[in-house]
């Protein structure tokens, strides 16, 4: 059995999976708010063995037709410099044909990766007409060029939580620690400084719940037991 490599920003996302009754088979990881920890990461993951990575969690909307909780199954992810590459097809199909047969609802299109938060309605609305892109997240470009560069199948699943017209407030750059942890103390220290930071980060706190829910609804769908 193929062991695969789960690549997540955020221990909340990870724990999704950790709750489904497959996690043994998968090796989760979290990589924080950085592309460069994601990239790292996924050759720990290639290094322990694993045949597939996958990058799973939530995302930036871009396209403004998705709302909060939408699911995206990447068939290209696109790098900061434009680069394109295409996901693993079998493996996307693969995963498409599990969700419809569960009546989960999916968008197939392009993921952005970029490497620092896409914080403003207006920078959204430019990404998105110069990519075409669904959303965007920090991980799934440095996972894809890992799994490239070792020549194994990668599948990216990302639901959205802000959509294209949400603000980002600031203080969410603190919000994470290296291992993918909350950061209390920096993200106290944030709206500390910036207090109107607050409504807006209870904003993105409703809007993740919907994401979250998604996420929840496929952990428990993604055994990959046939799929490599």
């Amino acid at each position: 059995m193929a062991r695969l490599g789960i690549i997540t920003g955020s221990h909340l996302e990870a724990k999704c999976l950790r709750q489904a009754d497959f996690s043994s088979e998968l090796d989760i990881r979290c990589s924080g708010a950085s592309s460069d920890r994601a990239g790292e990461v996924a050759r720990t993951s290639i290094a322990a063995g694993c045949e597939g990575l996958v990058s799973f969690g939530l995302a930036g909307g871009l396209d403004p037709s998705l709302e909060a909780g939408s699911l995206i199954v990447a068939d290209t992810v696109i790098g900061p410099d434009g680069t394109k590459v295409q996901t693993d097809k079998y493996w996307r199909e693969y995963i498409g044909e599990v969700f419809e047969e569960n009546e989960v609802s999916f968008k197939t299109g392009a993921i952005l990766g970029l490497n620092e938060i896409a914080y403003s309605a207006e920078t959204k609305k430019d990404l998105f007409q110069g990519t075409k892109a669904m959303c965007v997240d920090m991980e799934s470009h440095a996972v894809i060029r890992e799994a490239s560069i070792k020549n194994i199948p990668f599948l990216g699943l990302r639901v959205v939580a802000d959509t294209a017209n949400d603000e980002v407030p600031h203080a969410a750059a603190y919000a994470l620690l290296p291992d993918g942890a909350v950061n209390y103390g920096s993200l106290l220290m944030a709206l500390a400084k910036k207090p109107s930071d607050i409504s807006g980060l209870m904003r993105m706190r409703r809007l993740s719940g919907a994401g979250f829910e998604t996420l929840r609804r496929i952990a428990p769908l993604l055994s990959f037991r046939s799929a490599l």
